[in-house]
């Protein structure tokens, strides 16, 4: 509740609605998802479980934007820039997925790493079962 009532003043002083989903933000998701080769049910799974949707969501331990990328992990993989800007956090989110994909695989093992790090072990997580049952529910 803490976590939503931040969100919820962060967009108000952003002038931003919760959650922040419309045909401008859906494209965007999917054009980052095509260019580094994700599934755009995949990708909206993730944005999903990680933000609603909400560009301005600020994660307890840093991590900011649609897709609660930190700026580290954002600069990590070429991505610099304000991480509350969708398209920003969308690209820096997408790149990342890519990495812990490729390094876990399409399923829950390698979505799993994205929220615990692509070094560590690749295997399959409650935060991985939970992006994939929003994703079977995009197919």
């Amino acid at each position: 509740m803490k976590r939503l009532l931040s969100a919820v003043a962060v967009a108000a002083v952003m002038g931003t609605s919760l959650p922040a989903f419309g045909s401008d933000l859906r494209s965007m998701i999917d054009a980052a998802a095509d260019a580094q080769g994700i599934s755009r049910a995949l990708a909206h799974a993730v944005v999903k479980i990680e933000s609603n949707y909400n560009c301005a969501l600020r994660g307890s331990a840093g991590e900011r934007g649609i897709m609660q990328v930190k700026p580290a992990t954002a600069h990590a993989v070429g991505v610099t820039g304000n991480l509350f800007d969708c398209s920003t956090g969308i690209r820096a989110g997408m790149a990342y997925l890519r990495v812990a994909i490729s390094r876990g695989g399409p399923g829950c093992a390698g979505v799993s790493l994205y929220q615990r790090g692509v070094y560590a072990r690749p295997n399959c997580t409650a935060y991985g079962r939970k992006v994939m049952r929003a994703f079977a529910a995009y197919h």
